[in-house]
């Protein structure tokens, strides 16, 4: 299992990244509006950082954090994301995860089930 801190520094410098990225692009976009789609890392090591994650982290984990950057408004910088709550069929929210902290705890709880 990941430690606590480690997760804290990736989820810290993913989201840093990404403002940096964003940055660079507002400025790229005042030549062309199509200059925005680069990445200040290399395809071939931010692959090599995921999969590494991924080991450690293990898939379920890793697929929730994943779900957590990209497609949650957890992320400050998705703008377009949904809330970061887990719901049952019932539409009853079973996990809302304000912090990274309850991220965390959601997590180990459910590594430790497997």
């Amino acid at each position: 299992m990941i430690k606590k801190e480690t997760l804290k520094q990736y989820v810290d410098g993913f989201m840093y990244q990404q403002k940096c990225e964003e940055e660079l692009f507002e400025v790229l976009k005042t030549l062309n509006n199509d200059n925005y789609n680069i990445s200040l890392l290399s395809e071939v090591y931010f692959e090599a950082i995921e999969s590494l994650l991924n080991d450690v982290m293990g898939d379920t984990a890793f697929d929730h954090l994943q779900w957590l950057l990209y497609e949650t408004n957890f992320n400050k910088n998705n703008t377009y994301g949904v809330e970061p709550k887990i719901y049952n069929a019932d539409g009853k929210v079973l996990h809302h995860f304000k912090t990274l902290d309850d991220f965390w705890k959601f997590i180990k709880y459910e590594t430790s089930k497997s």
